[in-house]
C-alpha cells in the first residue's frame, strides 16, 4: 500500500471553520490570551510573520518560532505533506518523521511570508495558530540545544563571535572540534543578545529574537494561541483541526521523554558523524549532559552511560532506554530536576544582564501574560 505522497503547492479554497468546538475552559483561556494580544497590539508595534507553513487539506496554518515546539509541528506538517494520513496511523505518523527530515533533508516544507502580498492573502484564508513560551525558559532551552549539544551553525556563527569578544584568536571558525567552543557559558550567550548590534550584525537571529519580531500576533492574527506550558491540551485541539484524531491517541500512549531522547540521539549522531568526527565521543558526552540538565536522566545514569562510550547509535539508544526505564523517574521528579538546573543557571547571571534581557523581551512577556520578573530568574 502506498503511504508516501506529496502536495507540491497550496491551492486557494474557501476557508474552513473549525470543526471541533472548544471546551468551556479553553474558550475562556483563549479569550484571555486574545484580549492581552489585542491590548498590546494597539500601539501597532513592528513585526511580521516570515515562517508560516500551511496544510492545504485542512487549510490550517502555523507560524513557527524556534524552541517553541517548532520541531514537533514541523514533523506534523511534514507528515501531512509527504505521507497519506489515512495509512495505519500507529505505524506511520508524525513521530515517523525524523528531526533530520524536517531540518536537513532536501524535502523542505514551503514557508509563506506575510510580507508577500500573494502569500498574505492565502495565509488569511486559513485557520491560523501559533505557540508561545516563557522567554527566559526558551533562552535556557536554546543554550542547551545549541551550545551544550554542539550545533555547527551556532558555533560557526555565534560561538566564534562570542569567543572573539572574549579575546580568543580564532583563525578558522569552521574547525568544529576546537576546545574553545566548550567554554561558551550561558552568561556569554545572554551577553551576545544584550549587546547585539543591528547595524553591524543585521536583525537578531530568529532563534533568539523576540516572537513579536518574527511571528507577530499583531500581524499574523492567530485564531488559536497555544502555550508550551499547556501544550498537552492545546496540541490535541490543533491535531483535531488537522484531521489527526488517530495521532492524538498515539500521543496519549507515547512516553514523550523517551521519544524525545531517541529522536535527539538519531539526529545528533548523523550531525556529529558529519561535522564533529574527530571529537565524536566528546559530543555524545555533551548530549548526555543535556539529557541530565533537562531532567530526563540522573547524574548516575549519565556517568554510567559515559563510561561505556564509544557506542553505536543503536546500542546507545538501547542503553539510554534501559537506564531511563529502570530509573522509574516520575514526571514530577524530572520537572523538579529540570527546574533546578535552570534556576542554577540563572543564579549565575549578572543582574545587569538579567535586567537588559527583561527589557528586550518585555513586550513579548506582557503580550502573552508572562511575569517579567519571575523569582527563579531574579533571585
Amino acid at each position: 500500500m502506498k503511504f508516501f505522497k506529496e502536495r507540491s503547492t497550496v491551492t486557494v479554497s474557501n476557508r474552513k471553520e473549525p470543526t471541533f468546538p472548544l471546551r468551556p475552559a479553553m474558550i475562556e483561556q483563549q479569550r484571555t490570551r486574545h484580549e492581552l494580544i489585542a491590548k498590546h497590539c494597539q500601539s501597532d508595534p513592528p513585526g511580521t510573520a516570515t515562517s508560516v507553513v500551511i496544510d492545504p487539506r485542512s487549510m490550517v496554518s502555523f507560524c513557527q518560532s524556534h524552541k517553541i515546539a517548532s520541531t514537533f509541528w514541523l514533523r506534523v506538517f511534514h507528515f501531512l505533506h509527504y505521507y497519506n494520513p489515512e495509512y495505519n496511523i500507529t505505524r506511520f505518523n508524525p513521530f515517523t518523521v525524523s528531526k533530520y527530515d524536517v531540518h536537513l533533508s532536501p524535502k523542505k516544507l514551503r514557508l509563506y511570508n506575510l510580507d508577500n502580498a500573494e502569500n498574505r492573502n492565502l495565509i488569511f484564508m486559513t485557520t491560523r495558530f501559533m505557540f508561545v513560551r516563557e522567554p527566559y525558559t526558551r533562552l535556557w532551552s536554546l543554550f542547551l540545544d545549541k551550545f551544550v549539544i554542539l550545533d555547527k551553525f551556532f558555533l560557526q556563527t555565534f560561538g566564534s563571535l562570542i569567543l572573539r569578544r572574549k579575546g580568543h584568536h580564532i583563525k578558522n571558525p569552521f574547525k568544529m572540534c576546537r576546545t574553545d567552543y566548550s567554554t561558551v557559558s550561558f552568561q556569554d550567550f545572554l551577553d551576545l543578545i544584550v549587546h547585539w548590534d543591528n547595524e553591524t550584525l543585521g536583525a537578531m537571529d530568529d532563534h533568539f529574537g523576540t516572537v513579536m519580531d518574527h511571528c507577530s500576533p499583531c500581524r499574523f492574527k492567530p485564531d488559536f494561541v497555544g502555550k508550551l506550558e499547556t501544550f498537552d491540551s492545546d496540541s490535541k485541539y490543533i491535531l483535531q483541526l488537522l484531521g489527526l484524531n488517530g495521532f492524538v491517541k498515539v500521543m496519549e500512549q507515547t512516553d514523550h521523554v523517551l521519544e524525545e531522547m531517541r529522536m535527539l540521539v538519531d539526529y545528533n549522531y548523523l550531525v556529529f558523524e558529519r561535522n564533529f568526527k574527530s571529537c565524536f565521543v566528546h559530543c555524545v558526552k555533551r548530549l548526555l549532559d543535556a539529557f541530565q540538565m533537562n531532567g530526563y536522566l540522573s547524574r548516575r545514569s549519565v556517568e554510567r552511560l559515559k563510561s561505556k562510550l564509544p557506542l553505536s547509535k543503536r546500542i546507545l539508544t538501547r542503553e539510554i532506554t534501559s537506564e531511563y526505564q529502570h530509573s522509574n523517574r516520575t514526571f514530577s521528579q524530572m520537572t523538579k530536576a529540570k527546574r533546578k538546573w535552570r534556576v542554577h543557571a540563572y543564579g549565575k547571571i549578572r543582574r545587569d544582564t538579567l535586567l537588559a534581557i527583561e527589557r528586550i523581551y518585555e513586550k513579548e512577556l506582557l503580550t502573552f501574560g508572562y511575569d517579567p520578573y519571575p523569582k527563579y530568574v531574579f533571585q
